[in-house]
């Protein structure tokens, strides 16, 4: 298992109930995608590209709201950090800080 951070810096609400998509804050950032979708327990595994550059994965309801409530939120950016095994995504966590001034 390993694992991998992006920053988001902006993001767009596709269907904002329901699905949202993330792209990073840097160039230099592996990660360069997440397409998130929210979705009832038990929450699936997501899927990430083997170059790592883009990845879908699922969020409770919950954790969904939280996340979208911090992307449309400017004075925050959302940290999220997948924990993967080859191209299956097993685990997803999500922080909300203040950007940096």
């Amino acid at each position: 298992m390993a694992t991998i951070q992006m920053t988001s810096g902006s993001f767009n609400p596709q269907t904002p109930t329901t699905q949202v998509t993330i792209f990073s804050d840097s160039d230099d950032s592996t990660l360069q995608v997440v397409t998130v979708k929210k979705h009832d327990t038990p929450v699936p595994n997501g899927t990430i590209t083997t170059d790592l550059s883009t990845a879908v994965v699922y969020m409770s309801p919950g954790d969904f709201s939280a996340l979208v409530s911090c992307l449309e939120d400017s004075s925050h950016q959302a940290v999220i950090t997948l924990t993967y095994s080859g191209t299956t995504v097993t685990g997803t966590s999500m922080s909300c800080n203040l950007k940096a001034a």
